[in-house]
């Protein structure tokens, strides 16, 4: 078997469409899974970090509020002046977010927590947003969220807390958002990988328990096919189904391999003993007819008799049409029964004097002395009507069965057997089952 052919099998097999169709369901399965983790935690995560961030930023103003409170009523700090407040709150803030910057409406920076940062680009239209939402909605704070850089930026206009007309920018990492994300992944490639584990096992299983004794067997019937009648199948350690039909494959090869050596024997000692017997005897064992020893003695005999009484003598060949197609497909037993029937029906329309023998496996010849072949006509008919008209019951059952007829005879100077089998082989050509005569 070529690769070629051998790809085009495996692709072609019951064994590829099944591993085909799980491998298909496991991925619609994986998927399925992934798409519901992802839709749901992860949007969950992103509403999770921004009111948490909203929560804290909520009190991270209430404290604002408080600071700005307890500064007036100077209960818990000491009064001073606006700047000395707004560096009180933002010593408050510093708790919350390192990160922050205090700047005027038109957009000067009056106060950073460190030289090494800067405010965002929009800043200034965010801050004055800021103070548009506190004027008109009574917000007291506008946020802004950069998802590339993963901050968020909260704008305070401190005027709502008595603490000048400045704005406050605190920025803060949104980290938390990373690290859900972060498990989120982790989770999700756990799962994976415990999918695909357990597909694979499950995989590899259907392939040792049920694809790979299919292609046992499959190729073990081949084997037997092609003649190996030595091939066995051996599933160790299986108690099942295909346990049992591989120890019936055995059986049966078993009993084929010892029929064969059987027949073997039997064909040999057969064709030992007809040989034999041919040597012995005049007689074939079979169809009980004159074997082809003594035909032929005796059509040497006739010939020259012939020649000197300058008379004629025919001899006619018959043949079991498509013989051989009967032997190949039931045997010998079924060939046997046939030939013997044949014999007989040939046997009793034979008028007296004529002499019937068996000339060859599947052939027969009738030798006519003093007459000629197309006397012989009415007699090949009878015979080719009584044979294709009746049916012969075997083992097997009921076959009817045709015979081609040649005839010739020894009025001309060719050899007389060359004769017949020329008309044979003309009936054959013609068709079959019928008569042809060269006299």
């Amino acid at each position: 078997m070529t690769k070629k052919a051998a790809i085009n099998k495996f692709f072609n097999s019951m064994g590829f469409k099944i591993l085909a169709a799980y491998v298909l369901l496991s991925l619609i399965n994986l998927s399925f899974i992934v798409s519901i983790i992802f839709e749901n935690q992860a949007d969950l995560i992103s509403r999770n970090t921004k009111l948490e961030s909203e929560k804290q930023l909520a009190e991270l103003i209430g404290s604002i509020k408080k600071f700005s409170i307890e500064t007036k009523k100077g209960s818990l700090f000491t009064r001073g002046k606006t700047g000395e407040f707004l560096k009180q709150t933002l010593d408050l803030l510093s708790i919350h977010s390192s990160n922050y910057f205090v700047f005027s409406e038109k957009g000067s920076i009056l106060i950073r927590s460190s030289d090494r940062i800067e405010p965002p680009d929009t800043y200034l239209k965010d801050g004055l947003r800021s103070l548009t939402a506190m004027t008109f909605s009574g917000k007291e704070y506008y946020l802004r969220i950069d998802e590339q850089k993963r901050l968020m930026y909260c704008y305070i206009p401190l005027s709502g807390f008595q603490l000048g007309d400045s704005i406050l920018l605190l920025e803060k990492e949104i980290n938390g958002m990373n690290e859900s994300l972060k498990h989120l992944y982790s989770q999700v490639l756990y799962v994976i990988l415990i999918v695909i584990f357990f597909h694979t096992v499950f995989a590899l299983l259907l392939f040792r328990y049920i694809i790979k004794p299919v292609y046992l067997l499959i190729n073990g019937a081949e084997s037997l096919s092609e003649g190996k009648l030595h091939t066995r199948i051996h599933l160790p350690g299986r108690n099942d189904e295909f346990a049992s039909l591989a120890h019936t494959f055995n059986r049966m090869a078993e009993s084929m391999h010892s029929n064969v050596q059987n027949l073997s024997g039997e064909i040999t000692s057969a064709r030992e003993i007809i040989k034999k017997s041919e040597k012995k005897t005049t007689r074939d064992d079979l169809t009980g007819l004159f074997n082809r020893q003594y035909l032929m003695e005796r059509l040497d005999e006739e010939t020259k008799r012939t020649k000197v009484n300058n008379s004629a003598t025919a001899l006619m060949l018959i043949e079991l049409d498509n013989f051989k197609e009967i032997t190949s497909i039931y045997g010998h037993q079924t060939e046997n029964i046939i030939i013997a029937e044949s014999a007989k029906k040939i046997n009793r329309s034979l008028a007296a004097g004529e002499i019937a023998s068996r000339y060859d496996d599947e052939m027969f010849a009738v030798l006519a002395p003093g007459i000629t072949a197309p006397l012989m006509l009415e007699t090949a008919e009878i015979i080719r009507r009584t044979i294709s008209e009746s049916n012969i019951i075997t083992a097997d059952g009921e076959f009817r069965v045709t015979v081609s007829i040649g005839a010739a005879d020894t009025s001309g100077s060719r050899d007389l057997r060359e004769l017949a089998e020329e008309a044979i082989k003309k009936a054959r050509e013609n068709g079959r089952n019928r008569v042809e005569i060269i006299s």
